[in-house]
């Protein structure tokens, strides 16, 4: 029974090691190379022993009636925390999401379809691959049988999301990453699928697009 228990153990500690790594690898690879190579690599690291992961995250869970409402709820909702943010953070003395890299895009019209296309591809996507099913699947593997792993999950892989949105400053990673929670909530809610998600983080990103190109603030 000892034995048992002692392999058991042992086997628990190399899949939260495995996981780790896994974790560490993609995220290298995200900040060195991007989006599109990380993702590529997430999936192909969750075939070799998450297949099922993969299964899930490719199906559809709701009719596409249902699914419409539901992009247009938490499309509306992750709009009203963006504009609810700018009085936070002023509140806070935390300053506002640094949109300059952004700032090419106004009035033209060639990138913002360049733009378009990648938020419609690597973005939206690639980021919720990477976001929410590799990483919460990876973080659940490393908090499996501790109270709270799902949960736990899902907050560390917002975290992570955030720091990767870094570059727009303190405000612009404490957004991306409570945008991230709400995003990880929605895959929660879908039964892991992952279709729901990809149209919300496009949809939310093409508006902001759509509001930089014609030069509206909305931070």
């Amino acid at each position: 029974m000892r034995t048992s228990q002692k392999r058991n153990s042992i086997y628990l500690l190399f899949q939260r090691v495995i996981a780790l790594v896994e974790i560490l690898m993609v995220s290298v690879i995200a900040k060195e190379l991007g989006t599109t190579e990380a993702a590529i690599t997430a999936v192909l690291l969750l075939s070799l022993h998450r297949q099922e992961v993969l299964m899930n995250m490719c199906k559809s869970v709701r009719s596409w009636q249902s699914k419409l409402s539901i992009v247009a709820v938490f499309t509306a909702a992750i709009w009203i925390l963006i504009l609810l943010f700018t009085p936070l953070l002023s509140y806070l003395g935390l300053p506002y999401p640094d949109h300059s890299s952004f700032a090419e895009i106004q009035g033209n019209t060639n990138l913002l379809v360049l733009m378009l296309l990648r938020v419609w591809t690597a973005v939206a996507f690639g980021e919720e691959v990477l976001g929410r099913v590799f990483l919460i699947d990876r973080f659940e593997s490393i908090f499996k049988g501790l109270p709270g792993a799902t949960p736990l999950a899902v907050i560390l892989a917002a975290v992570l999301f955030g720091l990767a949105h870094a570059y727009q400053g303190i405000g612009g990673a404490i957004q991306a990453g409570t945008i991230g929670l709400i995003l990880g909530i929605l895959y929660l809610y879908q039964k892991r699928s992952i279709w729901t998600n990809v149209v919300v983080h496009g949809t939310v990103d093409t508006i902001a697009m759509l509001l930089l190109f014609f030069g509206v603030k909305f931070m």
